[in-house]
């Protein structure tokens, strides 16, 4: 999304060549179907737990007028990802991520907080991921894959 935010405003005539510079064909859309179901388990917590930090934030908190309005953000996200491991990377997907970004400007929040707040997302899917699909064979190595998960959360934090 960081990457289609701002032309995704103007244009969606080179969603294509977009795509194909980000190496994202068929198989890639494969992959984010198959990531569907655990999305689906685990987004509604990460969601939960990232406004629930938000609301630590008086800058970001002063951004919602009561829990209704928390609850329409964080049900305009989970759309939002849900459409997005739906691999409808289409047109559809430019209208979400035209919505989003018309309501951070609306609302005046600045880059480094919506950025950081999808680092926050997607790192807990990938501890996620790491957690669910870690216990599969052949990654049976939990203990393991703890530290490799705290980092890939750090690292994705700081991008």
């Amino acid at each position: 999304m960081r990457l289609f935010a701002r032309e995704a405003v103007v244009s969606a005539s080179s969603l294509k060549e977009r795509l194909k510079f980000m190496g994202i064909g068929q198989a890639e859309i494969a992959l984010l179907r198959d990531l569907k179901p655990l999305v689906e388990t685990e987004l509604p917590g990460v969601l939960e737990a990232f406004y629930e930090e938000l609301a630590r934030w008086p800058q970001m908190s002063s951004l919602f007028r009561d829990k209704r309005h928390i609850q329409h953000a964080r049900d305009a996200q989970l759309a939002h990802w849900l459409l997005i491991v739906e691999g409808r990377l289409d047109e559809s997907y430019l209208a979400s991520v035209r919505k989003i970004v018309l309501a951070h400007a609306r609302i005046g929040l600045s880059p480094q907080w919506y950025l950081g707040g999808y680092s926050h997302i997607i790192a807990g899917i990938q501890s996620a991921m790491i957690d669910k699909l870690g216990d599969a064979p052949p990654f049976g190595l939990k203990k393991g894959i703890d530290r490799t998960t705290a980092m890939l959360a750090v690292f994705q934090k700081v991008t």
